[in-house]
């Protein structure tokens, strides 16, 4: 049973891989990618409460799995709406960036005050990831060691148990499946939130290469003056990284809350 499900996670994660490489070659539309944005969101937010009504963290043993497949949705969204603003600039239609890119830029006096709110926006995404997902992978890793390293005396204890007639045959086989389950699940934590920190990486670069290549293409193919090509991706840059570092971010915290959380 178990090798069926290991199965079909690999199947997920081959499909979403696939998913990203089709993506960099077959743009998608812009009504499209609003309702993949939307559907990240939701999604994100659901993980987000769900893991606010888990009082213990093996009572959500599949969190790991749902972090890594959340995270390659929100890449490839992320890879598409790159794409989209890369080839189409100006002309790009995706509302649901465009409503967060005005609302981030309203009341912005001229072209320098734009690119100042974009710097204060990066700084404060920045210092937001940077703090939650190392603070993330962090309690992730030492919660992987502790287990660790209490297995062993944990199992020497059930086991003792199970020789002096204190519990059952029965009995010891759940509690050690549940000793097993409980590493795998911390084990498997440590590699999720690295995942979800490495995504958080590829936002940033994405947002760069949203401005500098949105730039070079705007100057050199759209026939676009330096200063159109400039308030036009930087405008639609807040945005995307809006749009796309939330989730990404609320991932991170996800991975540390159902950590820290060992309400008995």
């Amino acid at each position: 049973m178990m090798y069926n499900i290991h199965i079909k996670t690999d199947f997920v994660f081959t499909a979403a891989v696939a998913a990203v490489v089709i993506l960099l070659i077959i743009p998608l539309p812009a009504i499209l990618l609003d309702i993949l944005i939307g559907l990240n969101l939701i999604l994100v937010l659901l993980l987000f409460l769900i893991v606010l009504r888990t009082r213990k963290a093996m009572d959500f043993s599949s969190l790991p799995t749902a972090l890594l497949i959340l995270s390659f949705f929100g890449l490839i969204i992320n890879v598409s709406s790159a794409r989209l603003i890369i080839s189409k600039g100006a002309d790009f239609d995706g509302r649901i960036i465009r409503g967060v890119s005005s609302l981030a830029a309203a009341g912005s006096n001229g072209m320098a005050d734009l690119i100042i709110r974009f710097v204060i926006f990066s700084v404060i995404i920045a210092v937001l990831a940077v703090v939650l997902t190392k603070k993330s992978i962090y309690i992730t890793e030492e919660n992987a060691r502790l287990t660790l390293d209490a297995q062993t005396g944990k199992q020497m204890a059930v086991e003792a148990e199970r020789n002096s007639g204190t519990i059952t045959i029965k009995e010891f086989s759940i509690r050690r499946d549940d000793l097993q389950q409980e590493v795998d699940f911390y084990s498997a934590m440590d590699g999720a939130s690295k995942f979800v920190s490495g995504n958080v990486k590829v936002g940033f670069f994405i947002i760069i290469v949203n401005v500098l290549g949105g730039i070079i293409t705007g100057v050199l193919f759209f026939d676009k003056t330096l200063n159109d090509a400039v308030r036009t991706f930087i405008f639609l840059s807040i945005g995307n990284g809006i749009v796309q570092m939330f989730p990404a971010i609320l991932l991170s915290a996800i991975s540390g809350i159902i950590i820290s959380r060992n309400v008995k």
